[in-house]
């Protein structure tokens, strides 16, 4: 709330914000779920043309709509020309913490036709779903994807992840 007020300040002293400045008050937007704000910063940024020009700025977007509860807003400003794992990330997971599991794993799916790789964020979210819908096959996938690639010895949280999909997916000795 601090930074959301610094940046009225801002604006109010006639200064012009940057890329910069405005990824750091999107942040602070979906951090206090300040929706309306964060709309005018996007509508600001459009006008302004950054949009299209800087992938940071859209991922900052996509993020702030996902962390205020409108993931099918994030995945609308998703369709942009560049995309990465982090914008694919903040929409994925916004779909999995607004209990929106089968759309997370179209975008997963759609992510990886894109040869785009998925990052730990990314599949700790994955996982997630596959937990509640109950998707083992597609969860073990992705342990031997992680076992494979070493992830677990640069994310820890990717355990307790795999240990959570396991136990709702009822493998609770695989999850021990």
């Amino acid at each position: 709330q601090e930074a959301l007020n610094c940046f009225e300040r801002m604006q109010a002293e006639g200064s012009s914000p940057d890329s910069v400045t405005f990824i750091c008050v999107l942040k602070a937007c979906g951090s206090v779920g300040a929706l309306e704000k964060g709309k005018q910063i996007h509508d600001e940024i459009a006008r302004r043309g950054l949009f299209k020009k800087e992938i940071a700025l859209s991922t900052a977007i996509v993020d702030m709509y996902a962390k205020c509860g409108l993931p099918r807003k994030a995945q609308e400003v998703l369709d942009i020309p560049i995309r990465n794992v982090i914008s694919w990330s903040a929409i994925i997971s916004g779909y999995a913490n607004q209990g929106l599991y089968n759309e997370a794993l179209i975008c997963f799916e759609q992510m990886q036709n894109e040869g785009i790789s998925p990052n730990s964020v990314t599949l700790i979210c994955i996982l997630k779903a596959y937990g509640e819908i109950g998707c083992l096959d597609k969860g073990k996938q992705i342990h031997d994807k992680i076992l494979k690639d070493k992830l677990m010895e640069k994310d820890i949280m990717l355990g307790t992840a795999l240990a959570g999909m396991y136990a709702k997916c009822g493998a609770l000795g695989k999850a021990q």
